[in-house]
């Protein structure tokens, strides 16, 4: 079932009670679930045909790219003197020596599940 089937059967389980406006409360459960269902199945891996910058050795998608689809909204992770990530959306930024990547992506994996914000868009 696609995002949208999801969305349209969301849409008719919040559909009042005839003759009043009250929702029963398992239509209610069940429009939560088919709602988190559509956010489960939305593409959440960027376009494959699409390179990567240079010199980026891990890319991880943001809260926003996964709500939005917008697969630009990424936090990235540059390893040259030092493990360095940096969210292209909100520009937050942590770098660490090259021993602690584990840390660096730790922490860009933290930062990814919490960044709502949206890159500027490009002309």
């Amino acid at each position: 079932m696609t995002a949208a089937e999801y969305l349209d059967r969301f849409d008719n389980a919040m559909t009042p009670v005839p003759g009043t406006t009250t929702v029963p409360s398992d239509k209610v459960r069940e429009a939560h679930a088919l709602a988190i269902a559509a956010l489960a199945t939305r593409d959440t891996i960027p376009n494959p045909t699409e390179p990567w910058p240079t010199g980026i050795t891990a890319r991880i998608l943001t809260r926003a790219a996964i709500l939005t689809g917008n697969h630009h909204a990424t936090v990235d992770i540059h390893d040259d003197t030092r493990s360095t990530a940096n969210c292209t959306s909100c520009g937050w930024t942590k770098s660490h020596g090259n021993a602690y990547r584990s840390e660096v992506i730790d922490w860009a994996q933290d930062h990814a599940n919490q960044c709502t914000a949206l890159p500027q868009p490009t002309a």
